[in-house]
């Protein structure tokens, strides 16, 4: 992670943000209230965009510190994820359904990883560099994800059947980087490709599920109940 000086740009910014005054919810709806009816803003109305985007900065913050491995500059991310945030602001003001903060949580994201974030080509380079026996898959399968994906999954598999626990481990914090900081397409393949072939039940279930970080042990156990789901409607 990068060190900054009370005098950098980047310090002085995470330090005006944290700096500035929360909305409450009735604060918040109120001025969402005075942005509706309208998409051509005013200078009235820009100034009350402003308050909302200025009272959401420190979660830019914390969700750019959350993507400091993607190794882009803490500034580019922050400044993506005001983008982000800018966009979240316009999109519930045309349809304030649910909560702002999760609303411009999921905008601020998807921004920071649309510009940085880890696509299929990257997802080859970290899989290869991992696991340099896969390099003639990967090329095999050059540009067709799931497939990528699967050759992924089936090392991870042949480590389980081996009892290969350090192996599984690995693939564990490959698996948690992709989902933490992969773009919209390697966050669906992690979920279809991936978690969704894992051991649903017994032994191998349960040490896997202790080795997962929060995340990734959360999006598994998504999908698990989702399959239920789907198996308890059949």
């Amino acid at each position: 992670m990068e060190n900054h000086g009370p005098d950098d740009p980047v310090a002085i910014y995470i330090r005006e943000a944290s700096n500035v005054e929360p909305l409450t919810k009735d604060e918040e709806t109120k001025l969402f209230q005075e942005l509706a009816g309208s998409e051509d803003w005013d200078e009235a109305r820009e100034n009350v965009a402003r308050r909302l985007i200025e009272a959401q900065l420190a979660q830019v913050v914390r969700i750019a510190q959350k993507h400091s491995s993607l190794g882009a500059p803490m500034l580019d991310l922050i400044q993506e994820g005001n983008i982000g945030l800018m966009n979240a602001v316009r999109r519930f003001a045309e349809s304030p359904i649910g909560d702002f903060t999760d609303c411009a949580t999921t905008c601020i994201e998807d921004a920071i990883k649309k510009a940085f974030g880890i696509d299929w080509q990257k997802f080859a380079e970290l899989l290869v560099a991992e696991f340099p026996q896969l390099r003639d898959d990967v090329l095999e399968w050059s540009g067709l994800l799931h497939l990528q994906m699967m050759e992924f999954y089936l090392v991870t598999e042949k480590a389980i059947n081996a009892r290969d626990w350090a192996t599984v481990e690995r693939c564990l914090r490959l698996a948690d980087t992709l989902l933490r900081d992969g773009d919209g397409e390697i966050r669906n393949a992690i979920h279809v490709s991936y978690l969704e072939n894992l051991p649903r039940e017994g032994d191998d279930h349960d040490r896997i599920r202790g080795a997962m970080t929060p995340d990734l042990r959360k999006a598994w156990d998504d999908i698990l109940a989702y399959l239920s789901t789907l198996r308890d409607n059949a």
